[in-house]
């Protein structure tokens, strides 16, 4: 008789736990935005500097050539420099905004719109960069990608929960924003591209090592890109300096 009150009771129990997190309160992607944004500000880096190792793959994930040592200047509202020394000579790409220059020895230059990159956007958020036009830019960066801000959803990363803008947890061809839920940085981004007919090609970003003791909560310590989920790319940060002071003209372009 204690048996069969029992096992109902258990399967209740057993139902409200798994129901519990599809129920728990899950706030607005503008709302999360606004609060990643507002951090970012708080921690007033205005300038960053990072040292890396870029490592790059074939389709069937061995190397592709030997690694090349990078430097990332990131300078607020909207400034990028990235200096890739490749075996053919230093390449360096400049972001203003959303304007782009490639420049690299024996090449012409090469100009253009910035693609989206919203590490980018999180990294060069700080002032004079105020937290509701640092929001409106993600918002737009993620429209221009696809990812659907209505809909918000919880998931897991890297070991730790996130909340997953822009689909449900097992739409994994939907464009996607992952921010972790107890940081609110950047921890995956999730490009999906469609060709012809049912052909889709899916491009998934991920930072990794948020917190460490190289990039603390200012950079990540790796960041990876997987394509049709393979590897492609790993960049490996070796060193991080906070408020480093640049000279203008390393951001002109020309």
């Amino acid at each position: 008789m204690i048996t069969r009150y029992l096992v109902p009771c258990a399967l209740g129990l057993l139902t409200a736990l798994v129901a519990e997190p599809a129920a728990a309160y899950r706030p607005p992607a503008r709302l999360l935005l606004q609060k990643s944004m507002e951090r970012q500000g708080e921690r007033g880096t205005k300038t960053l500097q990072v040292e890396a190792e870029t490592q790059l793959f074939d389709a069937a994930g061995a190397a592709r050539g030997p690694a090349f040592a990078e430097r990332l200047l990131f300078q607020a509202p909207g400034s990028m420099r990235r200096e890739s020394e490749l075996p053919e000579g230093t390449r360096v790409e400049l972001r203003v905004d959303d304007k782009t220059s490639l420049r690299q020895a024996g090449q012409a230059d090469k100009s253009g719109k910035a693609a989206v990159d919203l590490l980018f956007d999180l990294v060069t958020a700080a002032p004079p960069l105020d937290p509701d036009r640092a929001v409106e830019r993600m918002l737009r960066d993620l429209k221009l990608i696809g990812v659907n801000p209505e809909v918000v959803s919880f998931a897991r990363f890297d070991g730790r929960i996130a909340y997953l803008i822009g689909s449900k947890p097992w739409e994994a061809d939907k464009p996607q924003l992952w921010l972790d839920k107890d940081t609110l940085l950047v921890t995956r981004v999730v490009m999906v591209q469609k060709g012809e007919g049912a052909v889709v090609k899916r491009t998934d970003v991920r930072y990794l090592g948020w917190g460490s003791p190289i990039g603390g909560v200012w950079f990540p310590s790796s960041i990876e890109v997987w394509v049709e989920d393979k590897l492609v790319r790993r960049t490996s940060v070796s060193q991080v300096d906070r408020n480093v002071a640049f000279d203008a003209t390393l951001f002109q372009i020309k």
